[in-house]
């Protein structure tokens, strides 16, 4: 287990150093955009007790699908982008000396 957040530490500040940080937060803007436009469409016709019952659960539905949607794609992103960078420079060899699964690599 300590393996896995020393990589994942790693991988933190190799995010952090190279401002992709920037790119998660732009989506996640959108999908608060997209909820809140949601929500604003649905007071056009809040005196309708069906829109009233129906809309929430599929605002919620909706959002929370966005969200794994895109945190799944945003993982896949930094974790491929991370390991293709640290096989380039060369630094991915200076934690692979040490007796780790492979598992523990791409968890981490």
């Amino acid at each position: 287990m300590r393996a896995i957040m020393l990589i994942a530490s790693l991988t933190l500040r190799e995010t952090m150093r190279r401002r992709l940080w920037v790119a998660s937060l732009l989506a996640s803007l959108a999908v608060v955009g997209f909820v809140f436009v949601a929500k604003l469409g649905a007071s056009v016709r809040a005196n309708d007790p069906i829109v009233q019952s129906v809309v929430p659960r599929i605002t919620l539905i909706l959002g929370l699908d966005v969200v794994k949607f895109f945190g799944s794609v945003m993982a896949m992103t930094l974790a491929s982008g991370t390991i293709a960078l640290e096989l380039e420079r060369g630094m991915l060899y200076a934690n692979l000396y040490k007796p780790l699964h492979r598992y523990q690599v791409v968890l981490g």
